[in-house]
């Protein structure tokens, strides 16, 4: 699969960058490492886990002041639609996987 024209990974590497960009001068390393990871987790693997643990790290990130309000809010809004199109791509894709019923009377 070529994951990179999925327009769920397209948007999670535009965040994944914006996060980077936006945290770049925020001394918490910890909190920074944390959330840049998470953040990298969502094109990496198309992970809708990771994109809930960024969501929650983008709100904590505004409360402790290291990203200013309007960007968080935009960062947090962007991320929550991504979510919900990650679900819509599991949805499908678990439509697409079909195990075939065997016939184990035979045996």
């Amino acid at each position: 699969m070529e994951y990179f024209k999925l327009q769920v990974w397209q948007e999670s590497y535009k965040i994944a960058a914006c996060v980077y960009r936006l945290m770049r001068g925020c001394k918490d390393y910890g909190f920074k490492d944390q959330i840049s990871r998470s953040a990298v987790s969502i094109p990496s693997n198309i992970a809708k886990g990771s994109c809930g643990e960024l969501l929650t790290q983008l709100m904590l990130a505004r409360e402790f002041g290291y990203i200013e309000p309007n960007k968080a809010n935009e960062v947090i809004e962007n991320t929550q639609l991504l979510g919900k199109k990650l679900a819509k791509l599991i949805q499908y894709r678990s439509g697409q996987v079909r195990e075939e019923v065997g016939n184990y009377s035979d045996y």
